[in-house]
């Protein structure tokens, strides 16, 4: 385990995609914040489930981002 515990807002993107990736690949702690509306996440919410090598990966469904109290449910130390 590399130590590092990350939260990836935008990972339905390519960058974030590429992002938690490579993070999981060398061990790390990688928590996905979503909304899960209807929307293109679903489709790469297939394509991310397979990304964690090394790591662990969290799904964490949000469904207001502009909530403080759950955004700091995400984004820990």
């Amino acid at each position: 385990m590399s130590g590092v515990d990350a939260t990836v807002f935008g990972a339905s993107g390519v960058l974030g995609m590429i992002v938690g990736s490579k993070l999981t690949a060398v061990g790390s702690t990688v928590i996905y914040p979503y909304r899960g509306q209807a929307t293109i996440w679903d489709d790469k919410f297939k394509e991310i489930k397979p990304t964690a090598d090394l790591g662990y990966k969290a799904y964490v469904k949000l469904t207001d981002f502009t909530n403080t109290k759950d955004i700091s449910h995400v984004v820990r130390e």
